[in-house]
């Protein structure tokens, strides 16, 4: 049986990964830094969720650096990937290790910001 498709929350681009003024991206509940910030991507009727996190100047000052996350809302598990741009977002979404028997997804480690995380996006 085939895995529930994604229902996109919001349009993954180029400009919305590196756009340091818009409303979508939220402050991450793991970091007070205000420079650490998420936005859910897409959710599947099974509980899953894409998630994106980036930081705005790591490694060097004036960069963003974006990672995804695809996570199971009750499996407290996360799949992570990694992505030089949109286009290679929207492609894993499009075939997300979460669906993937041979990628085994890694526990959340208790408080840790990811966990945080995961129970923030779970949890509405």
């Amino acid at each position: 049986m085939a895995a529930p498709s994604f229902k996109s929350e919001v349009t993954v681009t180029d400009a919305l990964l590196n756009s340091r003024h818009s409303k979508l991206w939220q402050q991450h509940p793991g970091f007070d830094d205000k420079d650490s910030q998420y936005l859910v991507a897409a959710r599947r009727s099974d509980g899953t969720v894409a998630i994106i996190t980036r930081s705005l100047d790591d490694p060097k000052p004036g960069s963003i650096t974006a990672v995804g996350y695809f996570m199971k809302c009750g499996a407290r598990k996360e799949w992570t990937v990694f992505f030089a741009n949109a286009a290679a977002f929207n492609a894993a979404l499009a075939h997300p290790r979460v669906d993937d028997p041979t990628v085994e997804g890694s526990p959340l480690v208790e408080e840790s910001a990811n966990e945080m995380l995961y129970q923030h996006v779970c949890d509405k």
